[in-house]
């Protein structure tokens, strides 16, 4: 089996069965077209098709909503990257509100595994989780830096977790804001292409294990695959992987992939038209023509959705109009579709020296963090719910289908809602909002340490105050545990 970052490049046709294609031979295979680093174009699109507007009441439309990104406007309920309107994501930030976001305690960190991202990029430096950010090749670990690929890293890593404002006392010129909030180092990259245009599903499912070892598995997102037989070695090896993962409370986003090339010489540029058309993700050597068939042939890693539902979530591509375009899978076991056509996010610096890079890339690569990003939020404003709770908000949530352009095509579920998935897991978690912290009188969930921020059921004391600076960034905890009942102290557990 061969796959690539951008979910769907072709086959190597190595002996050894092993994986991917990235960098050159991607640009020639099935990954989002690059157009411009400009967001007027998407500007432009949005304007033309924005969706029908919550209505809000007067009082919170009198709100000073400061803790929106710039690319956001709260008198419309838009942002100019059309993917956080059309998901709703800017609806929730505004229901949660400066009180309750951006997130005051981010202890679910998640991983983007893909080809490295830019660290010197502005909007990805402060949010990096650099620490246990690594690279998995054939040289073995090494730094967590990106190589011939990493555009398309750097572009994932940005949808679930760009920055929100300045940086280094600059202002972001970008307009590039990231699901999750201005959540400090809450997101590693796990490089499994290394500096190579090939890569193998063993560095894949390594970088996985990684996220576990480095608590970073919360929320994993895979942007890459291609197809694979059921009876290879490698189908194996992620159905092992991803039982391992999912018993560790992890919840795995992956793309379910850019579909076939039809006509021959498809080149960049092209996947949403014609060219590239979508298949079943769970009977990919099935062509469009509806007669050729490989038999035994599924996208790989995403058909471990239909065998790890509770924890798997395989994601399709709706355009701005709620489209599912024709160059994206579906299928029963693609459970849920999220933005991914023409999406403006974080690019590498390269030689620009433009520190604050964007680039606009379409495919189920993009869309596939739409729901990673969703999901870290929502794994972070309920920390105590576990992964089946949180697939089945986010599932249940997304209830209004795509149109479908093409006869015949069909998915196990609808479009990307936050806001409606977030409503979900309040009512399952049986509270109306999450508890965060004391200086709002609530609690947060029980026996978290003070320390790291993690759950500990072996706690002394339930409960730790949380502060925070005239920014709203979290001061950090003292380096002892002991108590404090004063909710002004910089830390230490106490109860609220």
């Amino acid at each position: 089996m061969s796959t690539g970052a951008g979910a769907g490049a072709a086959k190597t046709g190595t002996a050894d069965g092993q994986l991917f294609t990235i960098a050159a031979q991607e640009k020639t295979r099935r990954l989002p077209y690059y157009t411009s680093s400009s967001t007027a174009g998407v500007q432009q699109q949005q304007q033309q098709h924005q969706p029908p507007l919550r209505q809000r009441t007067a009082g919170n439309a009198s709100t000073s909503w400061r803790y929106l990104p710039p690319e956001c406007d709260a008198a419309t309920n838009t942002c100019s990257n059309w993917g956080l309107t059309h998901s709703k994501t800017i609806e929730l930030w505004q229901d949660l509100g400066p009180q309750h976001f951006p997130l005051p305690n981010i202890s679910r960190m998640g991983s983007v595994i893909d080809t490295g991202v830019e660290l010197r990029q502005f909007n990805v430096a402060p949010q990096l989780a650099a620490n246990q950010s690594i690279t998995f090749s054939r040289d073995g670990n090494e730094p967590p830096g990106g190589a011939l690929g990493m555009g398309h890293g750097t572009h994932v890593f940005g949808i679930i977790a760009a920055g929100h404002g300045r940086f280094r006392n600059q202002d972001d010129p970008a307009g590039i804001a990231g699901i999750i909030g201005p959540a400090a180092h809450s997101v590693a990259s796990c490089n499994c292409f290394g500096r190579y245009t090939d890569g193998r599903d063993g560095d894949v499912v390594a970088c996985i294990a990684h996220a576990v070892a480095t608590n970073t598995h919360w929320v994993i997102n895979l942007s890459l695959g291609d197809e694979g037989l059921r009876s290879d070695a490698a189908h194996q090896l992620y159905y092992d992987a991803m039982k391992a993962f999912c018993a560790a409370d992890g919840i795995a986003v992956m793309a379910a992939g850019n579909g076939v090339c039809v006509e021959g010489g498809c080149k960049l540029g092209q996947l949403g038209g014609r060219s590239y058309v979508g298949v079943d993700m769970s009977d990919a050597g099935l062509q469009p023509d509806g007669v050729t068939v490989k038999p035994n042939v599924a996208s790989y890693p995403a058909v471990m959705a239909e065998y790890f539902p509770d924890c798997v979530i395989a994601v399709a591509n709706v355009n701005s109009v709620g489209h599912l375009v024709s160059g994206s899978n579906y299928g029963a076991a693609v459970r849920i579709a999220a933005p991914g056509t023409g999406i403006v996010s974080t690019w590498p610096v390269f030689g620009s020296g433009n520190m604050w890079q964007t680039m606009t890339l379409t495919g189920t690569s993009m869309s596939t963090p739409h729901v990673a990003g969703a999901a870290l939020l929502l794994r972070n404003a309920f920390p105590s719910a576990n992964n089946t709770q949180v697939v089945r908000c986010l599932i249940s949530g997304s209830s209004q289908q795509p149109q479908f352009l093409d006869a015949g095509r069909v998915l196990g579920g609808g479009m990307l809602n936050v806001r409606a998935a977030y409503d979900c897991l309040a009512a399952e978690m049986g509270r109306e909002e999450p508890l965060f912290d004391c200086r709002t009188q609530e609690q947060v969930p029980p026996c978290v340490d003070a320390l790291s921020g993690v759950r500990d059921d072996n706690c002394a004391e339930p409960y730790f105050c949380l502060t925070f600076n005239s920014s709203r960034s979290i001061l950090p905890p003292p380096t002892n545990t002991a108590s404090s009942t004063n909710s002004s102290s910089a830390g230490g557990r106490s109860c609220c």
